[in-house]
């Protein structure tokens, strides 16, 4: 979950500080550049209702899934994906939770305050996504005079959640990630989210955050990863998804003086949000990656790259372990830390020896990284909306590209700005547990583009340009939009 401190000026000031400054050294000789006015909202996944602020008209329609309705879901955000053949999986971070209220007024739903910090997960078709294009046909209906517009959803992705198949009338009507043998003290309350996964051998590897420092600013204190008790494959309404906890992967110590944070040069805690790319041998091959590699790892058929960023939250640095899928269970023994490239990638079995990946401050922070095939490159997208490419995951990176900035048009279409904007939590009234009163939901609080978390799908355009899909929340309201962006590869 987003912290209520927004920083999406700094990271935007830091971005273009950084290409102005020509600090990004050593590029590749081949950049990649963003397709102008290529970045747009697609479909809002989450909620009963769909917003947008446009032109001086407040529109609404409801959204395809209705998530609070059918689940209980008024809103979630974050959103970290796992694609199968049939389906892309998608884990949500904390989730309002409502229940619904039959009584002579008619439905009412009422709010769940014990309910604050637990995760949903859902599923949405594994389709071709570039097909779906509802908010930006209502858009160009309102510029186009339309003050009542209306668009096909054919082509968008319907969401659904997993049920609780032992839901009473005051619990959740979705199954709240469950993990099994969580240790004192661990938790998933608030933000404990997951924040990566990767598929193995018909199970799913989950990295989580089950202790924080809920201080002004928040940090993550420790990191664990679980494994899918069943394949993916099984999960239903009547088996949903449940995890067994299997190690530790990072901690640190409380920090004392959370206004004076401690550096994150040689000490561990640096892989709290730990999001995972997994490439075969063959891939690594094709494009010269193996010399690389620790040679532990050269011979193994599938390696995890993973990309910490730290105990800092949004205030990090990237950092890069590897390992082989052969031993997702085996524990952080089996870890390999990236500590620097001197002519070539060096590597520890100590975390505290991890070097950063970027220069400068770049504030990793609720990020994604996927290896995409038709650019060949890695791309990692963080902040508000940030986008950066790598031929290799220890890199050089190439310069921060603003995909979505927090003032853009969409921006300031889909988020809560300012008291003449009309957007809010809940344009549905969501009322106290006893039904007393209407609540608000802190519908006052600015909204903004954050959590860019990649879909492994693109598509190669007939202009050459790939375009991406990827997950993004805007805090108020409190909801998860599919979004896509076109890239180039400048020659």
């Amino acid at each position: 979950m987003h912290t209520k401190g927004q920083t999406g000026h700094r990271f935007l000031l830091a971005g273009l500080l950084f290409c102005l400054s020509g600090a990004a050294q050593g590029l590749p000789a081949q950049m990649i550049n963003l397709v102008p006015d290529s970045t747009a909202p697609l479909v809002q996944l989450t909620g009963e209702d769909f917003q947008m602020f446009s032109r001086g008209i407040h529109f609404t329609a409801p959204t395809l899934s209705r998530t609070m309705s059918r689940y209980g879901a008024l809103g979630a955000d974050l959103g970290y994906s796992v694609t199968y053949p049939d389906k892309i999986v998608i884990l949500f971070g904390d989730t309002m939770s409502t229940r619904t209220v039959h009584d002579r007024g008619g439905t009412k739903f009422a709010f769940l305050p014990e309910a604050r910090g637990n995760d949903s997960i859902g599923f949405i078709p594994n389709m071709d996504l570039s097909q779906c294009r509802y908010i930006p046909e209502i858009d160009r209906l309102i510029k186009e005079g339309e003050k009542n517009p209306v668009a096909s959803m054919a082509g968008c992705p319907e969401l659904r959640l997993y049920r609780n198949p032992h839901a009473g009338p005051n619990d959740h009507a979705y199954k709240t990630t469950t993990i099994r043998g969580l240790e004192d003290g661990e938790n998933l309350g608030a933000f404990g989210v997951p924040t990566g996964a990767f598929d193995h051998d018909g199970r799913m590897y989950v990295f989580f955050i089950v202790l924080n420092q809920e201080t002004k600013p928040h940090f993550a204190l420790k990191s664990i990863v679980a494994r899918s008790t069943k394949n993916p494959s099984e999960w239903s309404d009547k088996s949903p998804p449940e995890f067994s906890r299997l190690y530790t992967v990072s901690t640190h110590p409380p920090v004392a003086d959370p206004r004076n944070p401690p550096s994150e040069e040689g000490a561990a805690g640096k892989f709290m949000f730990n999001p995972p790319a997994v490439m075969t041998r063959e891939e690594m091959q094709s494009i010269g990656m193996l010399r690389g590699l620790p040679a532990e790892l050269k011979d193994a058929s599938k390696v995890v790259f993973v990309f910490g960023s730290s105990w800092r939250y949004n205030r990090s640095n990237l950092y890069l372990a590897a390992f082989s899928a052969a031993d997702a269970e085996a524990g952080t023994s089996k870890w390999f830390y990236f500590t620097g490239a001197p002519g070539a990638p060096e590597w520890s079995h100590d975390e505290a020896a991890a070097k950063p990946l970027l220069p400068d401050q770049p504030g990793i922070g609720d990020h994604s990284v996927i290896w995409n095939r038709p650019l060949k490159r890695f791309v990692l997208m963080y902040g508000h909306i940030i986008a950066r490419f790598g031929a290799t995951p220890w890199g050089p990176w190439g310069r921060p590209i603003l995909a979505m900035p927090p003032r853009s048009n969409w921006s300031l279409k889909l988020a809560h700005h300012g008291p003449s904007d009309p957007i809010r939590r809940s344009i549905v009234p969501v009322f106290g547990p006893k039904l007393g009163r209407e609540l608000d939901l802190g519908s006052e609080e600015e909204g903004i583009p954050y959590g860019p978390y990649l879909i492994d799908q693109s598509k190669v355009n007939p202009d050459g340009s790939v375009t991406i899909f990827y997950l993004m929340s805007t805090w108020n309201p409190y909801q998860v939009f599919l979004v896509s962006s076109a890239f180039t590869l400048q020659k």
